[in-house]
């Protein structure tokens, strides 16, 4: 939800940013979390570190998109997690 409300004590925090430059679009997403937070959160973005890392390792000359992908989900799945859309992860 957009909202100009103040932070709050251990609140969770999702950080969307966009650029644009000749016609080409990023975003940026992050999320935040402010003080202390649920166990399955700071589960996750340990598995997504090591995802992170298996991608890393994976991308080489000639290793294609789709091996990459396999690295990452991979982790995803010894982690139970799913990812069905742009942002986000879910048990």
């Amino acid at each position: 939800m957009w909202t100009d409300a103040p932070f709050e004590k251990d609140q969770t925090v999702a950080l969307e940013l966009g650029g644009t430059r000749k016609r080409y679009n990023a975003g940026l997403a992050r999320t935040v979390q402010l003080g202390k937070g649920p166990k399955k959160l700071f589960d996750t973005a340990s598995a997504v570190g090591e995802g992170l890392e298996a991608v890393l390792e994976t991308v080489t000359p000639g290793v294609t998109t789709g091996e990459v992908h396999r690295a990452w989900q991979a982790v995803l799945d010894q982690h139970g997690l799913v990812k069905e859309s742009r942002i986000g992860l879910w048990h």
